[in-house]
């Protein structure tokens, strides 16, 4: 069910109230974040839409390189404002870690000059040259979750000669790629119809299993 709009109203005066204080201890610090994730997870069109200039940069640029922790394991990063949208990244830390730590993954990202080190190190390079280009770095697949080969493969072929194509270009296991797709797809349908029902973006996370394979 969708929050009561006055508990909603009441965070967004606080978080208000907050941004516009010059002077925050660390309790004030951990209250915004507090705010700020409920907001995002309750009410992330008014985060993203309130307030031309200033108030509204405020909201995401406190947070762009600190990604706060949310609900499930599930870390949410805004990597880029622009024109009244902004682009958000939400992931699981211990997941991304892994995809970056594959080796193929780690040549990619070498030859485009990543920093190394942990994966927010990484992140906070990405969102640097999202905010300095109009297009998506190629190497964005790999924090996305895509097969480092398919990633590789895209920039040496130039996005031509691939297999077939979804939510990415495959070059490599069709099948496997197919599968994800499916899955991805029936995923996609069901959080959005479960948004427009107006249920949160927190009650729609689920805690992923520990030593759990993907498929």
């Amino acid at each position: 069910m969708e929050e009561d709009p006055p508990r909603k109203e009441n965070r967004r005066i606080c978080l208000e109230r907050c941004l516009s204080s010059e002077k925050r201890d660390r309790g004030s610090e951990e209250t915004l974040r507090r705010f700020f994730t409920a907001l995002f997870l309750s009410d992330m069109r008014w985060l993203i839409t309130r307030g031309a200039g200033r108030r509204q940069h405020s909201y995401f640029h406190y947070l762009s390189n600190a990604p706060v922790p949310a609900c499930q394991g599930i870390r949410i990063l805004p990597l880029c404002l622009r024109e009244g949208r902004a682009l958000i990244y939400m992931y699981r830390p211990e997941r991304l870690e892994k995809d970056l730590k594959d080796s193929r993954a780690e040549a990619i990202l070498k030859k485009e000059h990543y920093p190394e080190g942990r994966p927010e190190c990484r992140l906070k390079e990405l969102s640097t040259r999202l905010r300095s280009s109009e297009n998506f770095p190629h190497e964005i697949g790999l924090f996305l979750g895509y097969p480092p080969e398919d990633v590789e493969d895209f920039i040496l072929n130039h996005a031509k000669g691939y297999k077939c194509i979804g939510c990415w270009k495959v070059y490599g296991d069709e099948q496997a790629a197919r599968k994800k797709f499916e899955a991805f797809n029936l995923c996609t349908k069901c959080c959005c119809s479960y948004r427009n029902r107006g249920m949160s973006v927190e009650k729609m996370v689920v805690r992923e299993k520990p030593d759990t394979p993907v498929q």
